[in-house]
């Protein structure tokens, strides 16, 4: 809202004193002072959002190479199964070795059946007595009475400490049993039952053996290996075993190094690259077309992380080894492309080859040892000068360009207050020459009137 000083200014001058010139003159000086301001904290932001997205890529990039220059993605292994009956995992770091497995029997749990009742509900004694079931180093005596029905008796089984379980079982013609299995296999985890006098279960009876506990049996590299259960992880050390059928032939298992992994990392590694690329190439070129350069053009920072990263791109090592003996190569528009059938070929011939070119070696010369850094190792290094949180280059660049924002909302605060003062006390003075002149106008106009009346009377 307009102040009253404003509100009359022109009112004596007929407006040739008028907010509207002190509106105009202000413009001039916003023109001159502010917008050079308001230019340099657009640029400083517009260069602050393109560090951002510099430093995500960077980050991206800095991640797939950390990946193939550590010894971790290298000790993933794969196993080459060659029928079925058998599954398998294997821990990283496992020697690449090969394995023969012949199931000739599976490990089973034993199970048991009672005699038939009519119901669930029916009795399972004719007196009191107990009933004492012992598996696998564990016994458990049931107190039961002539009341104890056939369903109670298999919940005190459930309820108790033994590994097994018990279900009722509706065998057809309205004949219920009583199924014992035990959660564990193996020929020594058996059941060990009795039954006192009077008790009708029949679960110690031997006829009612559905199943016998049993060892799993299998030739490992032609040696017979018993285990007590089919799944087995003390045989080879980090492959676990899983026996899931007997077989008629010999299962040929070959573990060896993965290298999907790693082709993976790769191609994460070049998608990183390319486009970390297309964005340095976008805010340091200058387009003849348009004449508009890119917003950290001639900036050596900037400039100087395509230097460092293609630098060592094209590196060779000691060995004469480059990138482009891996599947690797740089075209000359400096686009990045990977041939995934070329790696897995020198992967295959030769894994540690490729291991010691990413990661590093040792070599020996005359009884000295020293160590090269590997082709990741390296690009590593020189990526972390760069994304090093709280002292990489691109750390320290946003918070150059945050205090220069800073400073630029603060010259532009004191000028604008600068300029605000300037106009007020303009607008002041405009007010008292606009009064001055409106006296001066009044007193002008009473003047010729006089003039007019002495005129009028002559």
């Amino acid at each position: 809202m307009a102040s009253s000083i404003t509100q009359t200014i022109g009112l004596g001058s007929d407006n040739r004193l008028s907010m509207d010139m002190i509106e105009k003159l202000r413009a001039v000086d916003e023109k001159a002072i502010i917008d050079p301001i308001d230019n340099n904290i657009t640029e400083t932001e517009d260069k602050k959002k393109a560090l951002s997205e510099i430093t995500s890529l960077m980050n991206d990039l800095e991640s797939s190479v950390s990946s193939l220059g550590g010894d971790t993605l290298y000790l993933e292994r794969t196993a080459y199964v060659s029928s079925e009956g058998i599954n398998i995992s294997i821990d990283k770091g496992v020697n690449p070795q090969s394995l023969s497995i012949d199931v000739n029997q599976l490990a089973k749990e034993e199970v048991r059946q009672s005699n038939t009742f009519a119901s669930r509900t029916d009795t399972i004694a004719d007196n009191d007595g107990n009933v004492t079931i012992s598996l696998n180093g564990i016994s458990e005596t049931f107190s039961v009475t002539s009341s104890t029905t056939l369903e109670e008796f298999a919940q005190m089984i459930n309820d108790s400490s033994l590994d097994a379980t018990a279900k009722i079982l509706n065998t057809g013609n309205n004949e219920y049993r009583l199924v014992l299995t035990s959660n564990v296999t193996g020929e020594s985890n058996g059941f060990t039952i009795t039954e006192d006098d009077g008790i009708n279960l029949g679960l110690s009876d031997d006829n009612n053996i559905v199943q016998q506990a049993q060892d799993a049996i299998f030739q490992y590299n032609g040696v017979e290996v018993r285990r007590d259960s089919n799944k087995i992880d003390d045989l080879v050390y980090g492959v676990n075993l899983e026996l899931t059928q007997v077989t008629d032939q010999p299962i040929n298992i070959d573990i060896k190094e993965d290298s999907n992994s790693i082709a993976s990392t790769l191609q994460n590694f070049v998608d990183n690259y390319n486009k970390l690329m297309e964005k340095l190439n976008e805010v340091t070129d200058y387009n003849e077309e348009t004449k508009e350069a890119g917003i950290f053009q001639g900036d050596n920072n900037i400039n100087g992380i395509k230097r460092d990263i293609n630098r060592l791109l094209l590196q060779v090592d000691s060995q004469g080894r480059s990138m482009m003996d891996y599947g690797l190569s740089l075209d000359k528009e400096g686009t990045l492309s990977f041939d995934a059938n070329e790696f897995n070929k020198k992967f295959s011939d030769n894994p540690s080859d490729v291991q010691s070119f990413f990661v590093g070696q040792d070599i020996t010369d005359r009884g000295i040892t020293t160590h090269e850094d590997g082709f990741f190792y390296k690009l590593e290094e020189s990526l972390d000068r760069y994304v090093d949180f709280g002292s990489g280059i691109l750390q320290t660049l946003t918070t150059d360009l945050e205090n220069q924002e800073k400073r630029l909302n603060e010259e532009k605060e004191k000028a604008m207050a600068l300029l605000d003062s300037r106009y007020d006390r303009m607008a002041q003075q405009f007010a008292q020459q606009d009064a001055i002149i409106g006296q001066i106008n009044q007193q002008m106009k009473a003047l010729q009137m006089q003039i007019d009346i002495q005129t009028a009377k002559k």
